[in-house]
């Protein structure tokens, strides 16, 4: 398992298994989201990672899955300070720091097809759908599935 997973991760090894089927990357991408990802309050669910080609694999693969993303962009160069409240010390980055959003309208489908497994990040998206759902209105096809 270490060396399937070792840094930098190399893709194509785990490539097969990531894309075995929809569940495999689903799962894949859940356990990277839960790790790397975030979801503000107002919805917004980004990414960061310091490697750009990592990052664009996984919006290809959102995108197999119908979930739209934006073009991971420069968060963070290499050499900015950033300051850990918890240790009172200023750290610089080492390396580049980039970072990808879903586009707020694929929301519900990220919520449907990858989801969190981290409780508080899963609470938090499914609040946003709940309240997007309660503020748009009906469409001529959702009033056909209207029990």
């Amino acid at each position: 398992m270490y060396e399937l997973l070792r840094k930098p991760a190399d893709l194509d090894r785990l490539r097969p298994f990531i894309e075995h089927c929809e569940n495999c990357m689903a799962a894949f991408l859940r356990g990277f989201f839960d790790s790397e990802g975030s979801i503000s309050e107002a919805g917004e669910i980004k990414v960061s990672n310091t490697d750009l080609e990592l990052l664009r694999y996984i919006g290809r693969l959102l995108g197999r899955l119908g979930i739209e993303t934006g073009e991971p962009r420069l968060m963070a160069p290499k050499g900015t300070p950033t300051y850990f409240p918890g240790r009172k010390k200023t750290y610089k980055k080492r390396r580049d720091c980039f970072i990808m959003l879903i586009r707020m309208h694929c929301n519900p489908t990220y919520h449907l097809r990858v989801g969190f497994t981290i409780k508080r990040k899963q609470e938090r998206l499914e609040q946003y759908v709940r309240r997007r759902q309660a503020t748009q209105p009906l469409s001529q096809f959702s009033l056909l599935f209207i029990p």
